[in-house]
């Protein structure tokens, strides 16, 4: 099996991804055979050391998030600043007519959230993530309850807004198409629901407070490393 610590060259040199060279080729164990993948793997280990090193980037180590993981969780930051941005201080309801723009720009902002945490999650089935540091019991169940919390605000926030932009019989608007309710119109209750996700809103910049401000006591505090593993950089303690 293929994997980031495997040499591909190794596998060109003992010719495990072919059986024959050519129909009525000579045998696998032949010498000139065996020069051949030299040859083979000789030729291609600049492209080797390529794939494994952009691989290995990518993955986290015991250390540190990778590259993967790090891409992930500071666009999803970008993205949820941008997008509150653009659903505040425009002085009128984002859903008039006027605020058509500033309105596409938020909803697309929410959908791209959206879809960054699905990845995000993807991501974290084959990913390692870096080795738990010791802590107090409750700091490290404080830890677990606001991961939780963000990622149940960060799948919520553009559900509701959705469901309940649907229910209010309006379009989800993105740049250039829009995309139709497929529920039935419920003025009430998609008002509620909207409400709801204003609420969502505001408390997800609460709770991205809390863990940002845990990030830095471990960096200025306690010094464990914790803040430099998801910091961009070769930062060190």
């Amino acid at each position: 099996m293929l994997d980031a610590r495997t040499p591909i060259g190794d596998f060109w040199a003992k010719g495990l991804l072919y059986d024959e060279i050519e129909e009525g080729g000579e045998p696998a164990g032949s010498p000139s055979r065996s020069n051949l993948w030299r040859r083979v793997a000789i030729a291609h280990q600049p492209l080797q050391r390529f794939i494994q090193s952009e691989i290995i980037g990518l993955r986290s180590t015991s250390s540190r998030y990778g590259a993967g993981a790090q891409t992930l969780h500071w666009l999803t930051v970008v993205l949820v600043i941008a997008a509150y941005v653009m659903s505040r201080g425009d002085g009128y309801s984002l859903y008039s007519a006027a605020a058509d723009g500033p309105r596409r720009i938020h909803e697309t902002f929410g959908v791209l959230v959206f879809v960054v945490v699905v990845l995000r999650l993807l991501w974290r089935l084959i990913d390692s993530v870096p080795a738990k540091q010791r802590i107090p019991r409750w700091m490290a169940a404080a830890a677990k309850l606001v991961q939780f919390a963000l990622y149940a605000l960060l799948i919520a926030i553009p559900a509701t807004a959705i469901l309940g932009t649907w229910l209010e019989g309006i379009p989800v608007t993105l740049p250039g198409f829009d995309i139709a309710p497929r529920i039935a119109k419920a003025h009430g209750l998609g008002q509620l629901i909207m409400e709801i996700h204003a609420i969502l809103g505001d408390t997800i910049l609460w709770v991205a407070g809390v863990h940002a401000a845990a990030a830095l006591f471990h960096y200025f505090c306690l010094r464990d490393g914790v803040f430099q593993s998801m910091a961009p950089g070769r930062m060190k303690n």
